[in-house]
């Protein structure tokens, strides 16, 4: 998986998020961390005893613990740009719209 994988999968689903169409369609999953698609299984954290997450990506959760402690704010200041660059957006636009959507994300619920 190389930058353009990860920036394309992080702007992918937060694209999902803000359009609310993971709600419609079940087979959509998303880190409920940092709002990325979980496009296959290299992009899937894993639990304490190795088996993959079902609800983090690999970037957020390894081993059953968050790989950063941060607030929620701190995770929007980390991924605005990623979506900025993905959405042809400028920083503070992609930070407004996330603070509207990461609320509705397990970790920060």
């Amino acid at each position: 998986m190389n930058d353009e994988e990860i920036v394309l999968a992080y702007g992918e689903g937060i694209s999902i998020l803000i359009k609310g169409e993971e709600k419609k369609n079940e087979n959509i999953s998303l880190c409920q961390s940092c709002g990325m698609l979980l496009k296959n299984d290299d992009f899937l954290g894993t639990e304490k005893d190795g088996s993959a997450s079902e609800n983090f990506c690999k970037f957020c959760y390894n081993q059953g613990e968050f790989v950063a402690e941060m607030t929620m704010e701190d995770m929007i200041n980390f991924c605005a740009p990623t979506v900025a660059e993905h959405d042809s957006i400028d920083v503070e636009e992609a930070k407004k719209l996330m603070e509207e959507v990461f609320p509705t994300l397990k970790r920060w619920e």
